[in-house]
C-alpha cells in the first residue's frame, strides 16, 4: 500500500508480507487495520496524522512483551521495533536508546564501552514499556529502578509534535513520562545514567524439590535481612521440567563476594556448587527460554510485606494444581529480592511512578496452550494472586502490582478506575499533564488517564 508522504517506515495490512501483530502472548494480539513500522522520530509523527485523518484507534509496540492488549490495536498498531539504536555518550555518562530497543541492544552497546544502566533481566523486553512503567532491574539496590536514571527522552505528541523532555524543557511531560507509561506521547528516544561496569558478573541458580521449600524460604528470609544492594535474588516456582522451585542469584561483585551473599542456599543441598563469573552482556539472556515462552499467557502481578512459609506452601500448592498438563503447565511464581533502600529514598511525588513503599514484587504468571482452559485463565490467575497476598498488611493487599505486571487490570480499561487506585495521590497532576499534552484522549492505552477537564 502506498505510505503517506514523507514516512520512510514499513506500512503494512492484513495479507502483506511485512504485516506483524506477533506479541509475547497470542491471546494479547489485535487484528489490527495497519502496522507502521517506523524508522525515527518523524515517522511516528506522520503516522500519527494518517491515524487521526483515518479515525484510527493507536497502539504502541516496543518489544511486545506484555500480556495485555494495552500495545494492540485494532487501528494503527505503531511498530518500534525498527528503532533499535543505542549510542552511549561516556563524556556526559549518558546512554540514548531509540524507543524500540530490546535489553540485547542495550546491554551489548553498553557492555562494549565497560558502562551499563538499569536494563531488564530479559533480552527481548523492549525499553518503551520497561523504562516508562517503572523498571524493575538487577541493580535496583544500586541504582534504583529504570525510572530513577531516564534524564531526558524524544517524545512525539499526540498532535505529532517532537519535543524534547527533560528537568529543563516540557518538565511536566517528563515528570509524567516517567512511570505514567504510554500515555502522554510516543518515546522515540530515552536518555538515561550509565555508569562504569565490571565486565564480569556472578550468576548462581539453584533449583530445589517441594519438599526442601521450608528451607528455602528461610534461606530466602536471611538473604533478605542481609542483602548487600550489589546482590539481587528471585525465587520461582517453575516446571523444571518437574514442578519445583529456581532460585536466581546475581551480584555486581567478584567471585568471593557473590559466594558469601548466596551461600544460605548453596548449603541447603551439598550437590550445588559455586556460581561463576560470566560476562555483563550476557546476563539479560539467562532467563531466555522464559523469555521465549511459547503459548497463551496472563502476567499478574502482587506486592507484599511479608515472607512466611505458611502462605508460601498454600501458594506452591495453588501452583501445582495450576501446571497440570491440562490446564496451565506453563505458569511461574516468581518472588523478587533485592535491597530496596535506593527505591525509597525517592519522594512519591517526583515523577509519576507512585511505588516507593518497598514491598517485594511478586510476578504471577499463568501460561497454558489447552484452549479450554482459555475461559478461566484470568480467574485463576487471580484467584493465585490473592493467595500470594493473602498474609500480607491490608494497606500492600490494597496496592495494584507493579506496572509491568499489571495485565490482569489492563483488560478493563474503560474508565479510569484502575489508574486513580494506582497512582494516588500522584493522579491529579497526571490528568493536568493530560490535558495539556493529549486532551483528546489519542493515547488511552496502558493507563487509561483522563484528562482533567
Amino acid at each position: 500500500m502506498v505510505p503517506p508522504p514523507g514516512f520512510q517506515g514499513i506500512l503494512s495490512k492484513p495479507g502483506d508480507p511485512t504485516y506483524n501483530i506477533k506479541k509475547w502472548a497470542p491471546n494479547a494480539q489485535l487484528e489490527a487495520q495497519y502496522v507502521a513500522q517506523c524508522t525515527s522520530a518523524k515517522d511516528i509523527s506522520i503516522i500519527i496524522g494518517f491515524a487521526l485523518q483515518n479515525k484510527l484507534s493507536i497502539g504502541v509496540r516496543s518489544g511486545g512483551h506484555n500480556t495485555s492488549i494495552s500495545s494492540s490495536s485494532n487501528g494503527l498498531l505503531i511498530d518500534l521495533r525498527l528503532m533499535r539504536g543505542v549510542k552511549v555518550d561516556k563524556t556526559n555518562m549518558v546512554v540514548h536508546i531509540q524507543g524500540g530497543a530490546m535489553m540485547d541492544d542495550i546491554d551489548t552497546a553498553c557492555a562494549a564501552q565497560g558502562v551499563s544502566t538499569t536494563g531488564g533481566d530479559c533480552s527481548t523486553v523492549g525499553i518503551g514499556g520497561f523504562a516508562s512503567g517503572g523498571g524493575l532491574n538487577y541493580q535496583q539496590g544500586t541504582h534504583g529502578l529504570a525510572v530513577d536514571n531516564v534524564v531526558g527522552a524524544t517524545v512525539v505528541l499526540a498532535n505529532g509534535q517532537i519535543v524534547t523532555a527533560n528537568e529543563f524543557e516540557n518538565p511536566d511531560l517528563f515528570w509524567a513520562i516517567r512511570g505514567g507509561g504510554s500515555n502522554f506521547g510516543i518515546v522515540a528516544e530515552f536518555v538515561m545514567k550509565i555508569w562504569e561496569q565490571q565486565p564480569e558478573v556472578y550468576w548462581a541458580q539453584y533449583s530445589f524439590d517441594g519438599k526442601d521449600l521450608a528451607s528455602v524460604v528461610y534461606a530466602a528470609n536471611q538473604f533478605a535481612q542481609d542483602a548487600d544492594p550489589t546482590v539481587a535474588m528471585q525465587m520461582a516456582f517453575v516446571r523444571l521440567p518437574a514442578p519445583g522451585i529456581l532460585v536466581k542469584c546475581q551480584g555486581f561483585t567478584d567471585q568471593l563476594g557473590g559466594e558469601a551473599a548466596f551461600k544460605v542456599f548453596q548449603d541447603i543441598d551439598p550437590k550445588h556448587k559455586p556460581g561463576s563469573m560470566i560476562p555483563y552482556k550476557k546476563l539479560c539472556h539467562m532467563i531466555d527460554a522464559f523469555c521465549k515462552l511459547g503459548g497463551d499467557k496472563i502476567f499478574c502481578g502482587a506486592r507484599v510485606d511479608t515472607f512466611d512459609y505458611p502462605t508460601i506452601q498454600r501458594v506452591y500448592n495453588e501452583w501445582l494444581q495450576l501446571v497440570d498438563k491440562d490446564k496451565a503447565p506453563t505458569s511461574v511464581v516468581e518472588y523478587k529480592f533485592c535491597n530496596m533502600d535506593v527505591t525509597k529514598s525517592v519522594p512519591v511525588g517526583a515523577m509519576a511512578y507512585p511505588q516507593r513503599e518497598g514491598y517485594r514484587d511478586v510476578g504471577v504468571l499463568v501460561g497454558w496452550s489447552n484452549p479450554a482452559f482459555t475461559p478461566s485463565a484470568r480467574q485463576a490467575t487471580l484467584n493465585l494472586r490473592d493467595t500470594v497476598i493473602s498474609s500480607s498488611s491490608p494497606k500492600a493487599q490494597a496496592s495494584l502490582p507493579y506496572a509491568g505486571f499489571c495485565d490482569a487490570w489492563c483488560y478493563l480499561n474503560d474508565t479510569d478506575e484502575y489508574a486513580r487506585q494506582y497512582f494516588g495521590d500522584n493522579y491529579a497532576r497526571l490528568q493536568q499533564v493530560k490535558a495539556q499534552y493529549d486532551p483528546d484522549m489519542v493515547f488511552d492505552r496502558w493507563f487509561n488517564v483522563q484528562p482533567d477537564v
